[in-house]
């Protein structure tokens, strides 16, 4: 209890000591706040700059441009032999639950896209299936939640027949229907030739002609052209209608995670590297032959050694401003310990112990500390914001936006100074 009130004591006398030089404490104040910036501003615009040409980069890794924290997995039957529906789904469940935490990122959302082998197009009252007389080829497919990211031009959405005996309503892209001249409600043979596999064949009845809401939005993994030559069906009839009669019905499937990656740093590249390779080998061995299609592994690494270049460089020319600080800083300190020589003096000669007189700097020390971390903090995250909007010299009029995170670098870059 004696401990408590003596602590107690020396953070009141403190903080009067404090009060009663109100020019010393704020030019203190402002010295340090001025350190931590110069200290804490290299790492975080460091970071900011390079995190947006990772994400840039990201976004375009092939042809298509999709959210930088994208992952594709794929099965490609035709390299590696076509596979049932049961077979894919411990695999989706996995990506779709697991994945996530695997890579320390949250999952925004995932898409299941799925595709049959092709089958031969005919007019359901042709008898002769041979030569080149076929309408075209076309795959039965199913993508998770379309509906959601389409308008339809004409008819409307299919519905889920009871058994694969009669027509399947299917939809086809706007582009898919120019081409062919095809129309709702027309009704097509599909053929199951070619196939490694006899099963039955189809017969397919447009039940809607459709295009994308928004071409550029980040549910289309590979564009809206890629659906160009499928009938696409809902899932539900895929798995329970579809699925039950045709052998190997699963030719083609791809997974499709968009992460949240907003507040990823250079102290996670190890954990997201580690932890896509850890998503492949559980992928391949839930479904042997499956891989990633699209990972930003690579561009990491690049990304922790541009911070780190960068960081150097800056440094490098921000020395002789943090010197300069560093030296007012001991000025400001040499006049404060001249002015309070008289007070500890007269506190040792009233029975202050040299433990007391030391509490207080360390106490003083401690309070102008936080005081200056928490300001400069505020101010260097503000800073990095606006020389992210920097054109050119003094021109801070840009309208592109950099990521804002506070760095464990730039925490330590703050303590110390």
């Amino acid at each position: 209890m004696r401990l408590l009130l003596q602590i107690a004591a020396v953070i009141r006398v403190t903080l009067k000591r404090l009060r009663t030089q109100p020019g010393i404490t704020l030019a203190s104040i402002a010295g340090l706040t001025v350190a931590v910036v110069l200290m804490e501003i290299v790492p975080l615009y460091a970071d900011a700059i390079n995190f947006r040409i990772l994400e840039e980069q990201l976004a375009t890794l092939d042809e298509n441009r999709r959210p930088p924290w994208s992952y594709i997995y794929t099965y490609i039957g035709n390299w590696h032999g076509d596979v049932e529906w049961e077979t894919i789904q411990p695999a989706r469940e996995y990506l779709h639950d697991q994945a996530g935490r695997d890579l320390g990122l949250p999952l925004d959302f995932m898409v299941q896209h799925v595709e049959t082998a092709t089958f031969r197009l005919f007019p359901t009252d042709q008898t002769s299936y041979s030569g080149n007389d076929d309408l075209g080829y076309a795959s039965l497919a199913t993508t998770t939640d379309i509906e959601e990211h389409i308008q339809l031009v004409e008819g409307a959405l299919p519905i889920v027949p009871n058994s694969a005996n009669g027509p399947i309503e299917v939809l086809i892209s706007a582009t898919f229907a120019a081409e062919s001249g095809w129309q709702v409600g027309e009704q097509y043979l599909m053929l199951n030739l070619g196939r490694t596999v006899d099963g039955p064949n189809f017969i397919a009845q447009v039940a809607g002609i459709w295009e994308p809401r928004d071409a550029a939005e980040p549910f289309w993994f590979y564009g809206p052209n890629a659906f160009d030559d499928l009938f696409l069906v809902p899932e539900e009839t895929f798995a329970n209608v579809i699925s039950p009669v045709l052998g190997d019905e699963v030719n083609f499937v791809l997974w499709y995670l968009v992460m949240d990656g907003s507040n990823v740093g250079t102290e996670q590249i190890d954990r997201l590297v580690s932890g896509a390779a850890r998503i492949e080998r559980t992928v391949d061995v839930l479904l042997p032959e499956a891989s990633s299609f699209i990972a930003p592994t690579n561009n990491l690494h690049f990304y922790r050694q541009a911070v780190a270049e960068l960081s150097l460089l800056l440094f490098s020319f921000n020395v002789p401003t943090i010197w300069m600080t560093l030296a007012f800083i001991g000025l400001v300190a040499g006049l404060a310990v001249s002015q309070q020589r008289n007070e500890i003096a007269i506190v040792r000669s009233r029975g202050g112990t040299r433990a007391q007189v030391i509490g207080m700097a360390v106490v003083e020390g401690i309070l102008l500390g936080l005081m200056a971390f928490v300001l400069g903090t505020i101010l260097a995250l503000w800073l990095t914001q606006l020389l992210g909007q920097a054109r050119s010299f003094l021109d801070f009029s840009g309208s592109a936006t950099v990521r804002m995170n506070l760095t464990r670098q730039a925490v330590y870059a703050g303590i110390l100074a």
